[in-house]
């Protein structure tokens, strides 16, 4: 759980990052375009983080 605590800082500032500079008004890198490592798994734990 740990890991998945310190990941989701990380997770929260790249959402941030892509959504104040969305591809609307932006020509993206297409790293912006793949999907965020870890987030299936994130996804699948985030409600048991309240708990620790």
């Amino acid at each position: 759980m740990n890991v998945l605590e310190q990941w989701q800082e990380f997770y929260k500032k790249i959402i941030d990052i892509c959504e104040q500079y969305s591809a609307n008004k932006y020509q993206q890198l297409g790293e912006f375009k793949q999907d965020i490592s870890g987030l299936s798994i994130y996804e699948t734990y985030k409600e048991y983080l309240s708990l620790f």
